[in-house]
């Protein structure tokens, strides 16, 4: 029932078309594959690190629930309600955490030195760096060595120090910061 215009703005497609076109009668468009080659291997061999994460100060340990409140009743393939919406479910009940997590500053030598200790005492604990390059270490040390991108674990949970350590007591995740020579738990 209105005035209908036309379509001003360029297809996005043909304007990344023509700029590789472009690029390549330039005889640049292996320089520019290069580049962006370059910085995929860089953001993969040394993520960006984690935001607002620093070195322990202040050593500090608390919980954290898992638990959940159901938005909406859960069925199997058959239809049966096996959790009905409004019941609060604490995954670790259903499914025991048995890896404890050791998150450190991979490109902390007290660091790693620590997670090392601590790899004793938890011999199946998951080594997450917040910064640092994690392939390196890995082909260093022979183990596998995770990071936390985007700092999801470490928003999720509430760490603001590394070294941490998060482990289960009882039906909660017990969440350790701690100092590279400090060795505790509880």
């Amino acid at each position: 029932m209105g005035e209908v215009f036309p379509i001003l703005e360029q297809d996005l497609i043909e304007v990344i078309l023509k700029k590789l076109q472009k690029l390549q009668a330039d005889g640049k468009l292996e320089v520019y594959q290069k580049q962006i080659q370059d910085r995929v291997k860089i953001g993969i061999e040394r993520p960006n690190p984690v935001k607002d994460v620093i070195h322990t100060q202040t050593p500090r340990s608390f919980t954290f629930d898992p638990s959940i409140v159901v938005t909406k009743d859960l069925a199997d393939q058959n239809g049966n309600v096996f959790y009905k919406k409004g019941t609060k479910v604490n995954p670790l009940t259903i499914r025991p955490m048995t890896k404890p997590l050791l998150l450190i500053d991979g490109d902390a030598s007290d660091h790693l030195t620590w997670a090392f200790k601590m790899l004793k005492t938890y011999p199946l604990a998951k080594l997450i760096f917040v910064k640092g390059a994690p392939l390196k270490i890995m082909k260093e040390i022979g183990l596998t060595v995770y990071f936390d991108q985007q700092g999801i674990i470490c928003k999720k949970f509430g760490i603001k120090q590394v070294p941490a350590l998060i482990s289960q007591q009882d039906d909660l995740l017990l969440i350790q910061e701690m100092k590279a020579e400090d060795l505790w738990v509880e």
